[in-house]
């Protein structure tokens, strides 16, 4: 994807923040989004979405699969589904990334649309979508219930979700850069995980991390009526 401009905004975002010890990991972070230094992350994200339309939607054309990004951030993977023939809205709670989003998404002529909403409370009809993707979120939400109920909802029911999110078991938290850390039981995690992040003016004040065993999640997306593959 082009993205000469959002990498001017992308720094400007995170300027204030270039002697954090993650600094060069968040750019690396969004710049690996967009294909720098290569495409590996987007041509998955290509091939996980082209497999559910190949296998679940095949009768249908691209523009006439619906995706709603959850959580989309600077609307890297929007943009980028958008641009491939995708109809996809991408839905943030953070209006400054979302106006990188928007940066992105006019650099590269893509139509996708971005909205201001909490996922637990979306702007959308019910069995909208024919695709949902959820990427590195779930770790940032207390109570999945009411999201994973939410997607539910606004899913086809013939829909599929494609979801990601950090095991407990990984060994290692990227917000802060601390090996061990998510293996800590919740109570004393939360309580160093707040005690880290202030000390270094974290860049998302008010962040929350909660980190889960899949059966965790497994758990609640069964009692919400999903099929897990």
């Amino acid at each position: 994807m082009k993205s000469e401009g959002f990498q001017v905004a992308l720094k400007e975002y995170f300027e204030k923040y270039k002697y954090h010890p993650q600094y060069d990991f968040w750019i690396h972070d969004h710049l690996f989004k967009v294909g720098i230094p290569d495409s590996k992350l987007l041509n998955h994200i290509h091939s996980v979405v082209d497999y559910i339309h190949k296998t679940y939607m095949p009768d249908l054309k691209k523009n006439d699969i619906k995706i709603l990004d959850l959580g989309c951030g600077m609307g890297e993977f929007a943009t980028f589904l958008s641009v491939l023939g995708y109809n996809v809205v991408g839905v943030d709670m953070d209006e400054e990334q979302l106006r990188l989003a928007k940066i992105l998404k006019d650099e590269n002529r893509a139509k996708a649309k971005f909205i201001n909403a909490d996922a637990t409370r979306l702007p959308f009809g019910d069995k909208e979508f024919n695709i949902i993707i959820c990427f590195d979120v779930f770790e940032h939400v207390e109570d999945l219930l009411p999201i994973c109920t939410e997607m539910r909802r606004v899913l086809k029911d013939d829909g599929v979700v494609f979801l990601r999110f950090p095991n407990k078991l990984k060994g290692y938290e990227d917000h802060v850069g601390l090996p061990l850390l998510p293996l800590l039981p919740e109570r004393i995690f939360q309580f160093i995980f707040k005690k880290i992040t202030k000390s270094r003016r974290y860049y998302q004040e008010g962040l929350h991390v909660y980190y889960r065993r899949f059966s965790e999640v497994y758990h609640v997306l069964r009692n919400c009526g999903f099929y897990i593959s």
